[in-house]
């Protein structure tokens, strides 16, 4: 390989990880921030309240089961049978080279070598 080549891989795989490290410290930054941020006691108490009512309707619609279902009946299927029936073999009768037929055939109807003695 060229030593231009060797050069330029190298620059791309450096600049690869300087990027790789800046958007891993980006990310380490937003998580300890968002651990940082102050929540206010309303915040909590709203929220608690909402997760509460979502807990009793639950537990509501817990209790009501639907009724049950009724039965199922299986209907007793049984196999098909596959009979094979193979077909009956192709029989083709004529010469081994269809040129000699054809031009028979136009040697009677041209009235040629074949036609009548008369």
């Amino acid at each position: 390989m060229k030593r231009t080549h060797t050069l330029a891989i190298a620059l791309l795989v450096g600049l690869a990880a300087i990027v790789g490290a800046f958007a891993a410290t980006r990310t380490a930054g937003l998580g300890a921030s968002a651990r940082l941020a102050s929540v206010s006691d309303a915040q909590i108490a709203q929220r608690t309240r909402q997760l509460d009512r979502v807990e009793a309707s639950l537990r509501r619609a817990r209790a009501q089961r639907p009724p049950a279902l009724p039965p199922v009946r299986f209907a007793r299927v049984t196999p098909q049978r596959v009979v094979y029936v193979r077909p009956q073999p192709i029989t083709v009768l004529g010469s081994a080279h269809g040129e000699d037929d054809a031009m028979e055939t136009d040697d009677h109807a041209a009235g040629g070598e074949h036609g009548d003695d008369d």
